[in-house]
This record gives C-alpha cells, sequence and structure tokens, in this order.
C-alpha cells in the first residue's frame, strides 16, 4: 500500500450505510384498533398541513409588521431581538436571529457599501478539499506525498486541492448592523440577508 493510501486510510472515519427502501408488502388485515389509528395518523397529518398553511398566511402579516417596527425601533436606539405581539386574543413571541445570509460572490458589493467597517463586521471563512481524480491517480498521490514531506517543488497546490470561501458575518452584527445609514443598510439588505424571525 502507497504512502498516500496509507495517510488517507489514518483519516477515514467509518460510514453509516443507510437502509434502502424495498417494495413492502400490504397489511390488510390489522386489528381494528391499529386500523383507527392508521386513519388518525392521515388525519392527522391533514390537519397539520392545514394548520401550516394558516401559520404561514399569519406569519405573512405579523412578520414584516414587527420587521418595520424593530427597525425604527433600532434606529432609535432600542433596539429589541424580540417582541411580545398582542392579538384579540393571544399573544406571539416575535424572535430575531443573529444569522444572515450571504454570498462569496457579493464580496466586493459589501465592502463597497460597508468601507473600512468590513473587517469588523465579516469574515471569510476558507474550506480546502483534496480533488477527487487524486485519489484515482497514483503519480499524483506520489507527488503529492514528496510535497507534504518535501515542500520545495513550487506552486502546485492547485493540481491537487479545491477550495471554497463563504462569506459570513460576525457574531453581533444583528445589532451593530443598525450603525449604518438608514439608506445604506436597506442597500446592504440586499446582499446580508438576515434569517427569517420566528413567531413562537
Amino acid at each position: 500500500m502507497s504512502a498516500f493510501a496509507n495517510a488517507i486510510k489514518e483519516t477515514v472515519k467509518p460510514k453509516t450505510s443507510a437502509s434502502k427502501k424495498s417494495n413492502c408488502p400490504v397489511i390488510d388485515d390489522a386489528p381494528e384498533n391499529v386500523r383507527d389509528a392508521v386513519d388518525m395518523v392521515v388525519e392527522g397529518k391533514r390537519e397539520a398541513k392545514e394548520a401550516a398553511a394558516k401559520v404561514a398566511k399569519g406569519e405573512g402579516v405579523v412578520l414584516p409588521y414587527v420587521a418595520e417596527r424593530q427597525d425604527r425601533d433600532a434606529f432609535g436606539l432600542s433596539h429589541s431581538k424580540s417582541y411580545d405581539v398582542v392579538g384579540n386574543e393571544e399573544t406571539v413571541k416575535y424572535v430575531t436571529q443573529d444569522r444572515f445570509s450571504l454570498n462569496i460572490n457579493d464580496e466586493e458589493n459589501i465592502r463597497e457599501l460597508v468601507g473600512d467597517k468590513f473587517d469588523n463586521d465579516f469574515e471569510i471563512d476558507t474550506n480546502i478539499t483534496l480533488k477527487k481524480d487524486v485519489f484515482s491517480d497514483e503519480a499524483k498521490q506520489e507527488k503529492l506525498m514528496k510535497l507534504l514531506t518535501d515542500p520545495v517543488h513550487g506552486n502546485l497546490f492547485s493540481e491537487f486541492f479545491e477550495t471554497t470561501q463563504t462569506l459570513k458575518t460576525k457574531s453581533g452584527f444583528d445589532t451593530r448592523q443598525f450603525g449604518y445609514e438608514k439608506d445604506n443598510l436597506t442597500d446592504l439588505r440586499i446582499f446580508v440577508k438576515q434569517y427569517k424571525a420566528a413567531l413562537r
């Protein structure tokens, strides 16, 4: 076994295999209590779908209303991550997360909008993985092992590795975002989308 194969073997984690679906037999002679329970499950799932549709319709009204109120309060220097919203008979809690959706391709747009605050509010995560073709190419494996033990062979990094990067906000950005001018924040939100708030 090659040095490369040994190095890989030492880092492999065991993978649990997922169970495969098969053509299943039909049980049509279950006792009455089981048949009743089957109907109960199907009816419950149907009711759950109807309830989910009702929740989604209500969220479509409540979430944007409270988000606008949260922005207004925050620009008035009174930022809160959660609100109790009172209805006619019930109350829900509106809760936001310090999580945002960003695309690494928007880095330059974001840098232009935030200027010298970029390093304070954002960071780039880099993930490097070995290219798939290296696993089936013994010549590349040998070359890689030589590079790892004697890194004077030049810049061959891209021959073996693929790199992905993700852009993300730093902790506390959900509060710090209100340090930007209102118009600037509106533009910034095109590229930095906060995760959907929850109603509990």
